[in-house]
């Protein structure tokens, strides 16, 4: 039996374990989310003299279950003993897509930061990085103050290719494990601003093709958006094209507010 083959009836294990464990039901159902995330990666190879090609050297795939049905279903379909990553990596091999070396999966799995049914975001969101043009020296400096609320810092000076945002400083799954570190910390303090910020609340980027900063919404209940020359700019939920920052835009994540610059 090949090294694909012993793969996939290891993941048809997996997906008959989880059928046992919470009933079959599309949303718990592991198999069509995995066989997605593999289409969607085969279809950003290129082709070339050599055949085809992976373009980028590291994917991060975020896992953004709904509910808590669903929450358990993708942390033992994908998360335990990294058998997404192994099925992404040997799936794009078997169908014969050359991949960069040092090719990396990370995979994160968000807890469920809304109420069941209110995540207007999708399940999973698949970052595709080229490791060749993330140059540290290439990403302008911005300069983040806190205009509502309270953070862990009043004035965040960041030179970072992307910047979390969120209530804890560090989120863990259900068994005590890392799988993200907010850049800016907002606090739960007795009033309701601290409060209104998820978890996993939102990110900004920068994107070196396009030259600028950009800005999502990570599913959360009270939204993100950009006050702008006196206008609102609603960030759509879950959606990672994401919108434009510009300097000097005034952020808000649910109730609490970020001054936004480029230094």
């Amino acid at each position: 039996m090949g090294m694909w083959d012993a793969l996939r009836k290891a993941q048809k294990k997996v997906t008959d374990r989880v059928e046992t464990i919470l009933g079959y039901e599309p949303e718990v159902n592991p198999s069509a989310f995995r066989r997605e995330m593999l289409d969607r990666l085969g279809s950003k190879a290129v082709v070339n003299a050599n055949g085809r090609s992976f373009p980028f050297g590291r994917v991060v795939v975020r896992l953004q279950p709904k509910t808590m049905k669903q929450h358990a279903a993708f942390e033992e379909a994908f998360v335990r003993e990294d058998a997404l990553k192994s099925y992404l990596e040997h799936g794009l091999k078997e169908e014969q897509i050359r991949c960069p070396e040092n090719f990396q999966v990370r995979v994160e799995l968000r807890d469920v930061s809304s109420p069941e049914g209110e995540n207007p975001g999708p399940e999973f969101e698949l970052d595709c990085i080229r490791l060749n043009v993330l140059r540290l020296e290439d990403v302008p400096e911005v300069k983040l103050v806190v205009t509502r609320g309270a953070a862990e810092r009043q004035t965040y000076q960041l030179k970072k290719e992307r910047i979390l945002i969120g209530r804890p400083a560090e989120v863990l799954d259900r068994e005590g494990r890392i799988v993200r570190k907010n850049d800016i910390v907002f606090l739960e303090n007795e009033d309701e601003i601290g409060a209104s910020v998820a978890n996993a609340h939102a990110r900004i980027w920068h994107d070196f093709e396009r030259r600028g900063f950009w800005i999502m919404d990570e599913g959360s209940r009270y939204g993100t958006r950009i006050m702008r020359t006196g206008s609102i700019i609603e960030v759509p939920g879950g959606e990672p094209d994401g919108i434009q920052l510009q300097s000097g835009d005034d952020l808000f994540f649910g109730q609490a507010g970020l001054h936004f610059e480029m230094l």
